[in-house]
């Protein structure tokens, strides 16, 4: 009897001992197969159960590269159909924009031929404006190009929407070759067209201004219209100070702005700035800084 409780008992203590062995075997197995979310339910404090704690490690780190390598492998994939898509749209653009010109120009010419100058002069700017837009060769251009391009852009908005605002553009010659990305002062003068003059039947102004400030170039966009205020206030303040812009995609706020403002901080980097001054009933001015970029004046110095 003695030595058959003595040999349960050591049983017992053997099986007692062996047990996490067991379960960190029955673990791996599983591990083995490509399942790495079994883990051993550590239930000591002895070398053996220890051992399992480190296996649990060794598990949660395989699970953390997992995840890593499978984020990773999305956005690769993102990145391709994101980069066939826009081949796609580029090349689709490239043909649209050959054809749309191409036909302005026949049409201006039967216009010419006509003896219809005004419509000549309005098709002809149209196409200078496409031709600018659709051009995916030059991103980066020269602020004598921008202004051309918006000049044109407001003669055709005024013509369209007859008596209800006039422009004017103030740009001394000096400052034409400040390097500039394309289309970034378009969705300010729209801004101007489409919401500083609602409501208003004549009488609106838009103004474009430029001039130095210190080793900087001051561009003003300025209208006389109703003004902005409340939410889209606030959006378009948050997106022009570069904070939260929750708020701008909620409610659609100020979307082409911010596309806009991302860039111009890209290409001209810390040193760039703007701002907004808006009063109800009296108008809103935009007032961009802009630095010479960083490579130019690398090259410069």
């Amino acid at each position: 009897l003695v030595l058959a409780f003595i040999l349960v008992c050591s049983l017992l203590l053997l099986y007692w001992m062996l047990r996490p062995v067991g379960m960190l075997s029955q673990a791996m197995k599983q591990a083995e197969k490509g399942d790495y979310r079994t883990k051993v339910e550590v239930r000591g404090r002895n070398e053996i159960w220890q051992v399992a704690q480190e296996y649990n490690r060794m598990i949660e780190t395989i699970q953390e590269k997992n995840e890593e390598v499978r984020i990773q492998h999305q956005t690769a994939l993102r990145s391709i159909a994101q980069q066939h898509e826009a081949e796609r749209e580029a090349l689709e653009s490239q043909i649209n924009a050959h054809f749309i010109c191409n036909t302005l120009g026949s049409i201006n010419y039967e216009a010419m031929e006509a003896g219809d100058h005004e419509v000549s002069l309005l098709i002809k700017k149209l196409s200078n404006i496409l031709r600018y837009t659709f051009d995916q060769k030059h991103q980066e251009v020269v602020i004598a190009q921008e202004i051309a391009w918006v000049d044109q852009y407001l003669y055709l908005q005024r013509m369209r929407r007859e008596d209800l605002f006039d422009y004017q553009i103030v740009f001394p010659e000096v400052y034409e070759q400040w390097p500039c990305c394309k289309l970034m002062f378009q969705p300010f003068v729209e801004n101007s067209i489409l919401h500083g003059f609602e409501g208003m039947r004549t009488g609106g102004q838009i103004t474009i201004s430029a001039d130095m400030q210190g080793e900087r170039l001051q561009i003003v966009i300025e209208d006389n219209g109703c003004g902005i205020s409340g939410e889209k206030k606030e959006a378009i303040n948050a997106i022009l100070a570069d904070k939260d812009r929750q708020l701008g995609y909620r409610e659609g706020i100020g979307i082409g702005i911010q596309n806009v403002i991302t860039r111009m901080r890209m290409f001209y980097g810390e040193r760039f700035e703007v701002s907004m001054q808006t009063q109800e009933g009296k108008g809103t001015r935009f007032i961009f800084l802009l630095p010479l970029p960083e490579m130019t004046r690398e090259e410069a110095e």
